[in-house]
């Protein structure tokens, strides 16, 4: 009896406490706000959104703090837009391969969704272009991403239409490359040659399309930096899932990412 008491009471407590609103203290600093580069200045969510996209160095304030009195301009990035860059956290699928205990979240059925042109990853919900080999050719970092400018304003990459007409008939205008974890979110490590699965998720990829067409089993680039080597980027190996770190100037394949 004492103890069921005690377990409801407890559970009216913790019931009040989630009704009640947190705080983290007083967000003004206690000396009013610093002045000097050294103790005060931070980076703007543009330069966190520029430096993870193209490894951009910005400069920090080296002036007193003025309070802002405008918005940030209409090419401005948000917190939201560094969130996506970098990838909504998830919870970690299987890995496919039969040897590893089943951990991990299972795979959704279907686990691809094509939809004009374009493929849902019904795990990550992502979307890719469905052309793998839009570009007809590997390209380097810089060219990639010129690649991927293209297909916004044009629906093409390197004068070849992609088939994106996912956007009422037109094609998407938000096209990017994707980031190593994102890219690397597409391999199924049960399979090789491509380490892809089909379009259900229960078998391995094959020519006839599912979900992707025209998949090379070799390297793609990420839109990710290389933290110590700025001139380095990340790839994935489409054929077994290896990752490894190339310099910028080098040939690798494009697949898009929204």
């Amino acid at each position: 009896m004492r103890k069921s008491v005690f377990t409801t009471v407890l559970a009216a407590v913790f019931a009040v406490m989630a009704m009640t609103p947190a705080f983290a203290g007083n967000l003004n600093a206690p000396g009013g706000l610093p002045t000097d580069n050294s103790v005060g200045a931070m980076y703007t969510l543009e330069d966190i959104y520029q430096r993870l996209l193209n490894g951009t160095v910005a400069t920090k304030r080296v002036g007193p703090f003025k309070e802002p009195t405008l918005g940030p301009a209409a090419t401005g990035h948000t917190l939201d837009d560094i969130y996506n860059l970098i990838g909504a956290p998830a919870a970690v699928p299987k890995t496919g391969d039969s040897t590893d205990g089943a951990t991990g979240v299972n795979f959704p059925n279907p686990r691809f969704t094509v939809n004009a042109g374009t493929v849902k990853d019904n795990l990550t919900g992502l979307i890719w272009l469905q052309n793998a080999k839009c570009a007809n050719m590997t390209r380097d970092w810089a060219t990639a991403k010129t690649d991927v400018i293209s297909l916004n304003t044009v629906g093409k990459m390197n004068g070849n239409n992609c088939g994106d007409t996912s956007n009422a008939g037109s094609y998407q205008t938000d096209w990017r490359l994707p980031t190593l974890r994102e890219l690397q979110s597409l391999i199924h490590y049960g399979y090789f040659s491509p380490a892809l699965s089909d379009t259900v998720g229960t078998a391995k990829w094959t020519t006839n399309g599912d979900p992707f067409i025209n998949v090379q089993t070799n390297y793609y680039w990420s839109a990710t930096t290389l933290a110590d080597a700025l001139t380095d980027a990340w790839v994935v190996n489409l054929n077994d899932g290896y990752v490894l770190d190339v310099g910028k100037a080098g040939a690798r394949y494009v697949l898009p990412v929204r």
